[in-house]
């Protein structure tokens, strides 16, 4: 069967997301269309451009995260650390998600949104947040409001924006508006878009979501310092209790995968805690596909009266 895939945000713990990927696949799932936010802008970008999830786990696996946060090596110094922190708005360079992702699309020939459009419409949709007209930016669809060419566009920059966590990565600006914009972390405004690829109707084939699930705060576990309370900050956006804001109909087709024990930003950590995220990433997406019945979850949440055509998606 045809499936729609949504990426929550979770910086490194979105190496679950290839576990479950993996699951999919086993189920005979093809998929269609992907989103994401955040660490989910990177899996659907990669998706979308042809990796597979063996590539996508050998390239995880033997990453060495700590390019997330090169630099120059005198801001490895505290009080420098926040002079640039005050300066560029963020500790770390955004500009180095960007450098990582590009070559990746590079090599399938992915680079922009017209490589993965198909009658005007993206395959692929990037979710970040404009602090500065306080809106959501869905990429490519809202670049027409910053009178830039959807098509022509770089994915891996959309990525870049999508996935700078505020005040950790350096904010992007776009221009093209009326004035500068702020674009950051997707994860600010709208973390989980599992909305995206919605249509009046009956779908044609299910949208899955795959959210990420940590209910302990560093303030909750006894890092009560100035750090502790910024990364909270910084990741309560990311980890709000999905289960409680998530409508019925969508919270049935949201495959959620526990992540306790780390953090979105633990880079340091991530290559050799590679394994454990992917098997809970197929462990729980085994649970939930096993449970799930797309004839039944149409007639319990998108039969409308007097409409049982087939909506075109």
């Amino acid at each position: 069967m045809k499936v729609d895939i949504v990426f929550e945000g979770g910086g490194v713990l979105g190496i679950s997301f290839i576990g479950a990927l993996a699951s999919l696949k086993e189920h005979g799932y093809e998929i269609q269309r992907c989103a994401g936010t955040s660490a989910g802008a990177i899996m659907a970008a990669l998706v979308v451009s042809g990796y597979n999830e063996d590539e996508l786990y050998k390239l995880m696996k033997e990453l060495d995260y700590s390019f997330m946060k090169s630099g120059n090596s005198y801001e490895k110094f505290l009080p420098l650390k926040l002079i640039k922190l005050f300066n560029k708005k963020g500790l770390y360079d955004g500009d180095n998600i960007e450098k990582f992702i590009a070559p990746l699309l590079k090599a399938k020939g992915v680079t922009k949104f017209k490589h993965v459009m198909k009658n005007g419409k993206s395959k692929l949709k990037i979710i970040a947040s404009d602090i500065t007209r306080r809106e959501i930016v869905v990429f490519p669809d809202d670049l027409s409001k910053y009178n830039i060419d959807k098509g022509e566009f770089e994915i891996a920059k959309a990525v870049r924006m999508s996935a700078s966590i505020p005040l950790y990565f350096t904010p992007y600006v776009l221009k093209g508006g009326t004035c500068p914009s702020f674009i950051v972390d997707g994860g600010l405004l709208s973390n989980f878009p599992i909305w995206i690829f919605d249509v009046e109707g009956i779908p044609r084939w299910p949208t899955f979501g795959l959210k990420l699930q940590d209910k302990d705060s560093r303030t909750s576990t006894g890092h009560c310092n100035f750090i502790g309370f910024v990364q909270d900050i910084v990741q309560a956006p990311l980890y709000v209790d999905g289960e409680r804001f998530i409508r019925d109909k969508d919270l049935v087709r949201t495959v959620i995968i526990e992540s306790k024990g780390m953090k979105s930003t633990d880079f340091d950590i991530a290559s050799k805690n590679a394994k454990t995220l992917y098997d809970k990433g197929y462990r729980d997406t085994e649970k939930f596909l096993n449970k799930w019945d797309f004839k039944r979850y149409v007639a319990d949440n998108r039969m409308d009266k007097g409409n049982y055509n087939v909506a075109k998606r």
